[in-house]
């Protein structure tokens, strides 16, 4: 799989601590862990599952920022702010776990552990590189230049090589895609077929097949950013 140690790293800091201070907590799936304008009071640490994190925009248009599995921290990242709430929704995509870690407990020994406020600092700034590319995309690459951008990003986090291609090891819906890419259903319907007449993917199982790479690239003018800010 294209992106299965991107996120080592952060997975062998994190657990060890998080598994030693955090409460375990079960998630049924298409329930919330927590809601956008929630207080942010803790971190949240994916031991199985998957979740959605998204934002509601007033007139009730859902925009999907990512999707999150295990190893990954979830939540609002601001440290040393007893006001911060959450900026988006967190929805279990099936059943999940995750470590709950008060703020106050790492803020607490953040001056004490050095190597666990380095890591911190490293994983904040990852969390904060892969939006920046993302809200990047969506607004200088237009509504059909997000969806490519999406595509590629789905290779980097789910993508496993084949012989003709790179097929995305997860099943979206094209609403899904949509949502990500800030544009609707029907636009990404007409993408999709055009990319399936023009052999740059391929859909196998309900599973996307990218066929060409390249073209998408190409399309966006895609700077090849390291693979662990292009995700997902």
């Amino acid at each position: 799989m294209y992106a299965k140690n991107v996120a080592a790293k952060e997975e062998t800091i994190m657990a060890n601590f998080v598994k030693r201070i955090g409460v375990q907590l079960r998630i049924r799936r298409n329930t919330f862990l927590y809601h956008q304008l929630d207080k942010a009071d803790s971190f949240y640490f994916v031991t199985s599952g998957k979740f959605v994190i998204s934002r509601e925009t007033p007139e009730g248009k859902q925009f999907y920022l990512s999707y999150v599995t295990e190893g990954k921290v979830i939540g609002d990242h601001t440290l040393f702010d007893k006001n911060a709430t959450q900026v988006f929704s967190a929805k279990a995509l099936e059943n999940s776990e995750v470590f709950v870690v008060e703020k106050k407990q790492i803020e607490k020994i953040f001056f004490d552990d050095r190597e666990l406020a380095l890591e911190l600092i490293k994983s904040n700034n990852l969390y904060n590189k892969i939006n920046e590319t993302k809200f990047r995309d969506l607004v200088l690459c237009g509504k059909k230049g997000a969806v490519y951008s999406t595509i590629i990003r789905m290779t980097n986090t789910f993508g496993v090589k084949m012989n003709n291609g790179i097929l995305v090891d997860f099943k979206y819906t094209l609403s899904d895609i949509a949502n990500f890419s800030g544009t609707t259903r029907e636009g990404v319907t007409r993408l999709f077929s055009d990319l399936k007449r023009e052999k740059i993917i391929d859909i196998v199982d309900g599973k996307i097949l990218v066929l060409d790479l390249d073209y998408l690239r190409n399309e966006i003018d895609c700077e090849r950013c390291p693979i662990q800010y292009c995700q997902l």
